[in-house]
């Protein structure tokens, strides 16, 4: 989910952050490199990242920080709802959203939908490490299919959450109208009063942040409440937006909840607590204002992401 990519010598992955900034990764060992009918896929283990996930040349997941990555995506929404028993993956690629899912002991249901059935294969293969074998548990219902067809045609029982982990919405790629006003109006509906929507919103840091107030702002025009919050991913080289949304007011974490919510984890949980939960979720003045003061233009199916997300400029040849 990061800067755009080259591969220049063969042994080393860069990704290009803008004109002026680069971080490279030497490959020490790939295991699969292919073409889906979506997005390319690579499996690789590039320097200190260990094993790491590429979609179409950017960072997906690593090894070193996927867990600081799927515990900040899944528990913050999740320790706020009482008891959920359904829940809504839309992007099920690695599997690991489910592993933490199942986890909870009250919920029943996982539907995970994937437009990309290759990516599905792949991670059962070669992830299984992360996710646990997750896509085999009975009470996960893996849909292949598009994941905004699916939450357009839904009428079934609503979600206690719904989690949009979603790649970059590059054009021609899959996820390009998964970031819209329209798109989130259709996620509302498919959750019960006060379930809530958990949403991946690209990167923040002090000079680059425009994708993420964007997508708050198109958040903000389907779902009365929004609640922003910020982890630090390395692998991704910056602070990670996330958010979630809901048809009532977000409450504020409670530590017994979260008492129980651990006991069913096993305590196993290597990043998300308590005190994490209040850190992601407390904003400098800096975000504030933009947050706040910002004439920020959401995403509707008329006026889509353009082509590119982190990048300030294409990538440049390097000298």
């Amino acid at each position: 989910m990061t800067g755009d990519a080259t591969f220049g010598e063969p042994e080393y992955f860069t990704e290009w952050y803008g004109k002026y900034e680069a971080h490279s990764h030497r490959r020490k060992r790939v295991f699969t490199v292919r073409r889906t009918g979506y997005q390319s896929v690579e499996l690789a283990v590039l320097g200190r990242l260990g094993k790491v996930l590429l979609l179409d040349g950017r960072v997906q997941s690593a090894e070193c920080d996927q867990r600081i990555y799927h515990e900040s995506l899944v528990w913050p929404a999740a320790a706020r709802v009482v008891r959920p028993t359904r829940a809504l993956v839309l992007g099920a690629g690695e599997g690991v959203v489910m592993a933490e899912l199942l986890r909870l002991h009250s919920l029943r249901r996982i539907v995970a939908v994937d437009i990309d059935a290759e990516i599905i294969e792949i991670s059962k293969k070669s992830l299984r490490d992360w996710n646990r074998g997750s896509f085999e548990d009975p009470r996960v219902d893996l849909r292949i299919e598009d994941g905004r067809a699916y939450v357009e045609k839904y009428s079934g029982e609503p979600f206690d959450l719904a989690y949009l982990d979603l790649p970059e919405p590059l054009a021609g790629g899959p996820a390009r109208s998964l970031y819209t006003v329209e798109f989130y109006r259709a996620v509302r509906r498919c959750l019960k009063p006060g379930g809530i929507a958990v949403i991946q919103a690209n990167a923040v840091r002090i000079n680059f942040y425009d994708w993420h107030f964007r997508i708050l702002k198109s958040l903000e025009c389907a779902f009365p409440h929004v609640l922003p919050y910020v982890a630090y991913i390395p692998s991704f080289s910056m602070a990670w937006g996330f958010a979630m949304a809901s048809s009532r007011p977000i409450r504020p974490l409670r530590r017994a909840s979260l008492d129980r919510l651990l006991r069913q984890t096993g305590h196993d949980l290597v990043h998300y607590s308590f005190a994490t939960d209040g850190a992601m979720c407390a904003a400098p003045p800096w975000y504030e204002k933009l947050h706040r003061k910002g004439k920020w233009k959401p995403f509707r199916d008329a006026a889509p992401p353009a082509e590119r997300v982190r990048n300030l400029a294409r990538r440049p040849t390097p000298p």
